[in-house]
């Protein structure tokens, strides 16, 4: 049933459990080999409580045989009180089940590697990082192949003193638990120049567990789900050829970045997962997102407040809620969205296809301005090109009128189907009107009954050129 183990309830009763070894074990068709497990449970049902147990000066050194399960080594710490000086020497652990090698789970557990690791260990991640981020040199930090259920968090920050490469390989899995709900971020890089990440794994956020749990259309104040992986304060850096899944929350976030590049990136969610947004920016500078394939719940890309220099190109988008800017004016001393350029995307039957949402609060004043969306083609999408000024997904907003100013739109080489009849809708801010909006070769045809594509417009000032379909309603 069990290999070596350690095991304690998650109750607020104190204790410490220190100078264990585990030394020349043999398994033979173990289950859970290696064990710390500091939400001990056999009911399944027991509510989860502060882990007071201390747990440190752990070994487990020359282990070796066969395992029935494929997570061979997990290491289950507490949040509070992580575990300390946890010591993996020579482990030679193989999986006799199918679905590959074995492999291990961490959380919260901080110590050292020794020897051969197999399977290999996700305890000295962390350690690696840090060791990596004093090299003045380049360096690379490998997460070989494999998958590692890490969490509930997993902080990776600078400020480094040279180049890193984040070479992920292999899958890592967020846990399941109630506490995997806690953090606003799992993954995240902060604080960092010239941080590379790429290697062809992927990070799975698992959340299907969480998905039914989230409430937050109807309960506009409440706490969100984990962000699979953030960037914060991140500079000069790369990210590509990796995969985010399911994640329980928004799959990524760029927040005061500067000068990134993201590129061939492939992000996954059923369309019906909860504010699943692919990749939300805010306050980022010179980004571009490039060559890659986005699904999810929610906004394929959000570009929020204090975005400038971005350039998105040959994205396919679907199923979501398409590439939008927003949502924009919800709080106050938001900066202005400058420069956003989306060019040969193709989106599939998506809820909306290229938009700019507003909150109807006339309080909270920015603007949105030079802003290109070019050569778009759609697939059934509904709502394919929209200005929302007065953005409610609630329908309980006391709607008032928008206080953010768009101006310098351009709409340009866009065609495709709609599956909504009013495929064009420009619901502009009532006292900021928008203004030099532009419509070129525009070409949407509705696939449903009732007659032809339609357009909507309210306060919306500019200019059509070349092809009109539908028709334009822009007030010269």
């Amino acid at each position: 049933m069990n290999g070596v183990r350690i095991k304690s309830w998650a109750k607020p009763f104190k204790g410490t459990v220190t100078d264990i070894v585990y030394d020349h074990i043999n398994l033979n068709n173990v289950s859970n080999a290696i064990v710390i497990d500091q939400q001990y449970c056999p009911a399944k049902n027991c509510p989860l409580g502060n882990l007071e147990v201390s747990i440190s000066d752990v070994h487990f050194s020359n282990i070796q045989g066969t395992t029935t399960t494929q997570i061979a080594v997990a290491l289950n710490c507490s949040q509070s009180n992580p575990c300390q000086k946890i010591e993996m020497r020579d482990i030679n652990i193989a999986y006799n089940g199918g679905g590959g090698p074995a492999t291990s789970a961490c959380a919260n557990a901080h110590g050292s590697t020794y020897g051969q690791q197999q399977p290999p260990s996700c305890l000295a991640f962390c350690k690696t990082w840090k060791q990596a981020c004093q090299c003045t040199e380049p360096s690379t930090v490998i997460i070989p192949a494999g998958k590692f259920l890490v969490g509930p968090e997993m902080d990776l920050s600078g400020p480094c003193k040279g180049p890193i490469n984040f070479n992920l390989q292999g899958d890592l899995v967020a846990p399941t638990d109630a506490a995997s709900l806690l953090p606003l971020n799992w993954v995240t890089f902060r604080y960092l120049n010239q941080l590379t990440i790429n290697g062809g794994g992927s990070i799975d956020g698992q959340g299907a567990s969480a998905w039914p749990h989230k409430n937050c259309k109807n309960q506009p104040t409440c706490k969100p789900f984990p962000i699979s992986l953030s960037f914060a304060f991140v500079n000069n850096s790369a990210i590509n050829n990796i995969k985010l899944l399911n994640s329980k929350g928004f799959h990524s976030i760029m927040f005061s970045c500067n000068n990134i590049i993201i590129d061939n990136v492939g992000i996954t969610a059923p369309g019906d997962s909860p504010t699943t947004d692919g990749i939300h920016i805010a306050n980022t500078n010179n980004m571009q997102i490039l060559n890659s394939v986005i699904g999810t719940g929610d906004d394929c890309v959000s570009i929020g407040p204090g975005s400038k220099n971005i350039n998105i190109g040959n994205v396919q988008c679907g199923p979501g809620h398409g590439i939008s800017i927003g949502s924009l004016g919800y709080t106050p001393n938001e900066q202005d969205v400058i420069g956003v350029h989306v060019s040969n995307c193709n989106l599939t039957s998506t809820t909306n296809g290229v938009r700019i949402k507003s909150w109807a609060k006339p309080e909270y004043q920015s603007s949105v301005s030079d802003i290109t969306f070019d050569h778009i083609n759609l697939n059934n999408v509904s709502n394919p090109i929209i200005i929302d000024q007065q953005y409610c997904p609630s329908k309980t907003c006391a709607l008032g009128s928008s206080g953010v100013k768009i101006s310098d739109v351009h709409f340009s080489n866009i065609q495709g189907t709609t599956m909504t009849q009013i495929a064009v809708t420009l619901n502009c801010s009532e006292s900021n009107p928008c203004q030099k909006i532009k419509m070129r070769d525009i070409n949407i045809a509705y696939n449903g009954g009732g007659g032809p594509a339609k357009s909507a417009c309210a306060n919306a000032h500019g200019a059509a050129y070349g092809q009109e379909n539908p028709p334009s309603c822009l007030i010269a």
